[in-house]
């Protein structure tokens, strides 16, 4: 997405130039995050149309706990100045009312 583009615009020609074996490194383990969290989306997304109702409700627990520390994190890290804790927040909350409603 948009951070994935940014930092290779932005991040990765200041990090590590004169090693390039570090810089792939880090490359692929930014964007295999990214990749991580666009499964995360997709198997919410279908969750209702492959998942049992049990298996939804632990992959809901899951991934809420894991944009819950990323959430708290981001709005620790910048002091609530960063919309990324507001949308990991609203993710959460639809993810749960997805469950209940």
């Amino acid at each position: 997405g948009a951070h994935s583009i940014l930092a290779e615009r932005h991040l990765f020609p200041l990090l590590a130039a004169e090693r390039p074996r570090l810089r792939l490194v880090m490359r692929l383990g930014w964007h295999i995050g990214a990749l991580g969290w666009a499964a995360g989306g997709v198997l919410l997304i279908a969750s209702p149309h492959v998942m049992t109702p049990e298996g939804r409700v632990l992959l809901v627990a899951v991934l809420s706990l894991l944009f819950g520390v990323s959430a708290a994190g981001n709005a620790y890290v910048w002091r609530f100045r960063h919309f990324g804790w507001g949308v990991l927040a609203l993710v959460i909350a639809l993810s749960v009312a997805g469950l209940v409603l």
